[in-house]
């Protein structure tokens, strides 16, 4: 795993240098440049496959293509074999050779071809044109932005903001989606003008001309083969093939292990392919309240298939001295409580090996989370012409139930939409703010996903929808921020596309089967894991927020809220600010503290002084 970055369009090779040293944490193995008048390309390297001859940029054998590359190919080897059938020479054993023959083979239709986690871009100097990619799922980020004639681009967003002419100005429609779903919803980042690649997508750059196209899109056909046992044979045989994929590299690896059935499977399956016991980590809390860690669970797995494993502990102290370099680490104000822990056990994680496999993906594509059996509830509530029943049952405080709700929620899926009512929003920012996103409607994100996706049932709807936003925007850009933050490559092998576009084609039933979640990935790893685990209701990874709110993490917000926050900020109505108690730990207080808190200490990290 690495860090790219460049531009087009500018002669300077101080900057490029400076580009690539905000980058180092995802690279500190190696770094390199490629200059060609106004075009330069930079990357800092995390050595994994080829550690002696992989370095970037790298080019073809004439010199003509160069490509600076993010990621694993796990499907490289057969790749290879035939660009050398075709009579390409390859100079290394490195996966990132091969995409560049395959972009000389195919031209941009080269991604079709790749099965890995990805972001890259190749300079074509016979065409004079720069072509990024970003790969299917969105493990990998990619951020871009146009100015002045200038096109610049990065792994994260600190590395553009490098560059002298790029402004740090807040996105008012961006502020206000952390606000509504706490994360920040692609194409936007919370910096005006600067714009996130979105999964699936490429960007060609050509005299001056910027073009986005689609290359993949998930496809859930109408009629759906009805053979459970099948699904089950099949779903196991994919999954275990991108396991063993996914352990690809000439480095130490382990795994993230919580005891629930995603990472389970994963350790389970890994077990057959190593010869030596597995790295497994897991992060708990002390003092927490009882049924907050999962400890317990992890050590039956990790006993049943005899891994190293590695409970790391943190308490709220742990999380004040972290939280400044969590907030820079991810560019962008996040609300999502798992940084921190996923910060804290990458940290320990990186110390003993180099890449981890993780469970991400599988609660999207094989339906995993509890809304789902809610929502279907509802959607028999809409079916039998009960609206009133319907809007009703919807019990969330943060559902209001306006007309504009009420159409959106059409598609019965109200998302992960939480922190303030509608009536409060209007309350929480000021009239000038308002006027600024007036006619913006953050849920459309997720309502424009039901009205371009083939899927006909309502959970297909939700999945897809949670495949599109959900995953990559909050979930995979939280694992990538956090994980190489410390130099540690996540990998995720339930976004093998294969299995991604296999789950698709699974009916609905067998994926939320009356109140059993994951109902066909349960079936399909019985034979792998124990009956204890497959049975366990989903837990959901939590973090006793509201016990470290009424000691050290309280009192730190508090006084950063109290002192700096409430005077400076000028989005926000001032007197409902002040309504907040900062010492509170009632949960819905703390929810809100939190995200005052993450906006500003991003505020203090991006905005108030220089990188």
């Amino acid at each position: 795993m690495c860090g790219i970055c460049g531009f087009v369009g500018l002669d300077d090779k101080n900057l490029i240098s400076e580009m690539m040293d905000a980058l180092s944490h995802r690279g500190p193995d190696d770094e390199g440049m490629f200059v060609d008048g106004e075009v330069c390309l930079g990357h800092r390297r995390l050595s994994i496959i080829d550690l002696e001859t992989g370095h970037q940029p790298m080019s073809n054998e004439d010199g003509t293509i160069w490509i600076v590359y993010n990621g694993e190919l796990y499907n490289h080897l057969e790749l290879r074999k035939e660009m050398e059938s075709k009579g390409h020479r390859y100079a290394t054993s490195s996966d990132t050779e091969t995409i560049v023959h395959l972009y000389e083979e195919y031209g941009p239709h080269c991604v079709a071809y790749m099965n890995g986690m990805f972001s890259f871009t190749i300079w074509d100097s016979n065409k004079r044109k720069l072509f990024l990619a970003r790969d299917r799922a969105g493990i990998k980020p990619l951020y871009y932005t146009l100015r002045d004639g200038v096109l610049y681009f990065a792994s994260e967003i600190k590395s553009i903001l490098k560059a002298p002419e790029i402004k740090r100005e807040v996105d008012p429609h961006a502020l206000y989606d952390y606000f509504v779903f706490s994360y920040i919803l692609a194409p936007r980042t919370i910096f005006q003008g600067i714009k996130k690649l979105p999964p699936g997508h490429t960007l060609e750059y050509e005299g001056g001309k910027l073009v986005i196209k689609q290359y993949w899109d998930l496809v859930y056909p109408k009629k759906k083969n009805p053979d459970e046992l099948s699904h089950q044979k099949n779903v196991l045989k994919l999954l275990t093939s991108s396991v063993e994929k996914g352990l690809m590299g000439d480095v130490p690896l382990g795994a993230f292990l919580s005891g629930g059935i995603d990472s389970s499977g994963i350790v389970a399956l890994m077990s057959r392919f190593v010869d030596k016991p597995i790295e497994t980590f897991i992060v708990g809390f002390n003092g927490a309240p009882r049924g907050i860690n999962e400890l317990s669970y992890a050590r039956e797995v990790s006993e049943k298939f005899n891994t190293n494993h590695h409970e790391v502990m943190m308490d709220a102290s742990d999380a004040v001295k972290i939280l400044p370099s969590v907030v820079w680490h991810l560019d962008e104000p996040l609300g999502d409580y798992a940084v921190m822990p996923t910060y804290f056990v990458s940290e320990f994680a990186r110390k003993r090996v180099k890449v981890v496999l993780t469970g991400e993906g599988a609660d999207e594509i094989f339906g995993g989370y509890n809304q789902y059996v809610r929502e279907l509830k509802h959607h028999r509530i809409r079916l039998e012409g009960k609206k009133s029943a319907y809007i009703k049952s919807l019990t969330h405080s943060h559902i209001s139930e306006s007309a504009q709700w009420q159409d959106w929620l059409d598609p019965d899926y109200c998302g992960m939409i939480k922190i303030l009512t509608d009536a409060e929003r209007e309350e929480f920012f000021t009239k000038k703010f308002k006027a600024e996103i007036k006619g913006h409607f953050p849920p459309d994100a997720y309502g424009n996903k039901y009205k371009t996706t083939s899927a006909t049932h309502t959970l297909d709807k939700m999945l897809y929808a949670d495949f599109k936003v959900w995953l990559p925007d909050n979930l995979l850009m939280k694992v990538d921020k956090m994980s190489m933050a410390h130099s540690l490559e996540a990998r995720v092998p339930y976004l093998d596309y294969r299995l991604v576009e296999y789950s698709a084609k699974i009916p609905w039933n067998m994926k939320v089967r009356d109140s059993t979640l994951k109902y066909i990935l349960k079936k399909s790893l019985k034979s792998v894991l124990p009956e204890k685990i497959i049975k366990r209701k989903k837990h959901g990874f939590t973090v006793p927020l509201q016990d470290w709110f009424k000691g050290e993490l309280g009192e730190y917000t508090g006084n950063i809220l109290d002192i700096q926050y409430i005077k400076r900020r000028e989005y926000f109505n001032q007197d409902f600010l002040k309504k907040i108690p900062t010492k509170s730990n009632r949960k819905e207080d703390v929810d809100r503290l939190w995200h005052l808190l993450m906006l500003e200490l991003w505020f203090q990290s991006y905005i108030d002084k220089d990188l």
